[in-house]
């Protein structure tokens, strides 16, 4: 999959986020920040370089593009605004890119997620379950607890149907 280089217009985002200046700012900010890993990601020749081992990929992209960690940082939240701003296409590009280069698990686990709303939003279904994150990420620690159940004494009656 190859990311597309396309950001938003400012009429897209005054029509999707309403009127504001610092809507436009904060998207010039964020594409200034990405703008190498989103240029590296942006010719397919290279993104057939990337492996499956997160290590070699980050050493080949500092080493050979200049693109560091703080590069694929700022690709989480440049995919994350493109989502805010109902950009869900690039948005999916950008995280699944994203995924295949951090190597925070949390991070990363958000960056699944909002890829699977994003395919959902686009009416993409096949994607959409294929991305389908592991039933096991649905019960995720970082959840908060349920509240515990309420402690009967010996003498309460159950309430029986």
């Amino acid at each position: 999959m190859a990311a597309p280089g396309v950001g938003l217009s400012e009429e897209i985002v005054f029509a999707v986020c309403g009127p504001g200046g610092w809507v436009i700012e904060n998207l010039q900010e964020l594409q200034v920040k990405a703008e190498k890993v989103v240029a590296f990601l942006s010719d397919p020749a290279l993104v057939k370089q990337l492996r499956a081992d997160k290590s070699y990929n980050l050493h080949f992209l500092r080493e050979s593009h200049g693109v560091g960690p703080e590069d694929i940082d700022a690709l989480f939240h440049y995919a994350k605004f493109q989502f805010e701003c109902g950009n869900y296409s690039a948005a999916a590009e950008f995280l699944y890119h994203y995924r295949s280069l951090c190597t925070n698990s949390e991070r990363g686990s958000s960056a699944l997620w909002g890829k699977f709303a994003a395919d959902i939003l686009q009416q993409d279904w096949d994607t959409a379950v294929e991305a389908r994150p592991p039933t096991a990420q649905c019960t995720s620690t970082h959840l908060p607890h349920p509240p515990p159940a309420p402690h009967h004494s010996s003498r309460a009656c159950p309430i029986v149907p």
